[in-house]
């Protein structure tokens, strides 16, 4: 919470307190987003402080800034500090110049649009799909090529309302999430709007979009768009071949797996660590290497069951997280399992890995695994 506001070297202090922060092994990972609207500091996925700027907190709440310099008291060693850069591949469009951009081939297109405080109606036309039309601050539209009753311009349209948008400064960030299973409409770490596809929603449940236009009313000015791509260096693995890929050395790794609905069997050997393995859509273990008894290939295995994963069109997309403080599994959008480490749990809380291999069973085909870097792209 916020605390005393004081004069200070020509501007305001403002104090403040926060719930303890947590260590992902020997170290805290302290996570600063700060935008022209407020300062956020996150830890271990939990936001410890939040503060909102007004007009009055001038410079803080009207600049971006060009450096940033540090300072340290009371501790002889090194701190580390890593400034993101998220990119700007940012396309100016008008009522007078639409913009015409490709999408990449992903599981999840990326969009997001920056238009002034005031609202402005505009549309995102997903060539082979459908549309997305923002009329204001609180309401839109989605329509699905060929869906429903046809009774719209050969397809359906879904009118919706939504919460109101936040500035960020001059501007409205709004990032647009789209895949065959829903779309969802995002605004300062808010979801304002989610439409979930199912079969009777033809091209927005079976097509992916290869290019996205656009077009604005009543609006002089130009808007941005951004089209995401966050690349794709997924690996092929199977029965037959086995991937071995390099972890980044990072605070929390993550894997993306994609694999056949029907779901597969299969493990990631975390190196140095333990392993993964998923033996169906509803069940899986964690091994953790020396830890608890040693009673199972000298180290402990926690099986566990969790709630049955969601297709993305043909396929299922696993997203895996882990640090030495723990590990969570995800699928489209919802946490699947998850299991904290403490000192009985060895190499699993003390270890990163250096190297993920793989193994499948009972499937000919190929799965596909994705290491995530931390150049993966976002744009705000």
């Amino acid at each position: 919470s916020s605390g005393i506001n004081a004069e200070y070297g020509g501007g305001q202090k403002t104090d403040f307190t926060m719930p303890g922060m947590t260590c992902d092994g020997d170290n805290i990972i302290l996570s600063i987003e700060r935008s022209t609207s407020a300062v956020t500091i996150k830890n271990a996925g939990n936001v410890l402080y939040t503060q909102n700027f007004g007009e009055n907190d001038a410079r803080c709440s009207d600049t971006i800034a060009t450096q940033v310099k540090t300072q340290v008291w009371n501790y002889e060693n090194d701190l580390q500090l890593a400034v993101l850069d998220n990119g700007d591949d940012s396309v100016p469009f008008s009522l007078a110049e639409r913009a015409q951009v490709p999408v990449p081939d992903r599981a999840i297109e990326q969009y997001v649009v920056k238009l002034p405080c005031d609202g402005v109606w505009f549309k995102l036309f997903l060539v082979g799909v459908g549309h997305i039309e923002i009329f204001s601050k609180t309401s839109g539209n989605i329509f699905c090529k060929e869906a429903g009753a046809q009774n719209w311009y050969g397809g359906e349209r879904t009118d919706f309302t939504m919460d109101g948008m936040t500035c960020d400064g001059d501007n409205i960030i709004l990032s647009i999430e789209r895949s065959t299973s829903a779309v969802t409409i995002k605004n300062a770490g808010n979801v304002l709007y989610t439409q979930n596809f199912g079969e009777n929603d033809a091209r927005c449940s079976d097509t992916i979009a290869t290019q996205v236009k656009t077009q604005v009313w009543n609006y002089e000015n130009d808007l941005q768009l951004a089209v995401l791509d966050n690349g794709d260096d997924s690996v092929p693995f199977s029965l037959a071949e086995r991937a071995q890929v390099p972890v980044p050395d990072r605070a929390i790794e993550q894997y993306v797996v994609k694999l056949p609905c029907d779901g597969v069997w299969f493990k990631l050997f975390l190196v140095g660590v333990g392993h993964i393995e998923i033996f169906s859509k509803t069940s899986g273990n964690i091994f953790c290497k020396e830890a608890g008894a040693q009673n199972w290939y000298g180290g402990q295995k926690t099986d566990f069951t969790m709630d049955g994963m969601t297709c993305d069109g043909d396929d299922i997309y696993l997203l895996i997280e882990r640090s030495t403080s723990g590990v969570t599994i995800k699928n489209a959008g919802n946490v699947l399992y998850t299991q904290s480490f403490g000192e009985n749990d060895a190499r699993c809380s003390d270890t990163r890995s250096t190297e993920v291999t793989t193994q499948v069973w009972n499937y000919e085909g190929n799965l596909y695994l994705t290491v995530l870097n931390e150049n993966s792209s976002c744009w705000n």
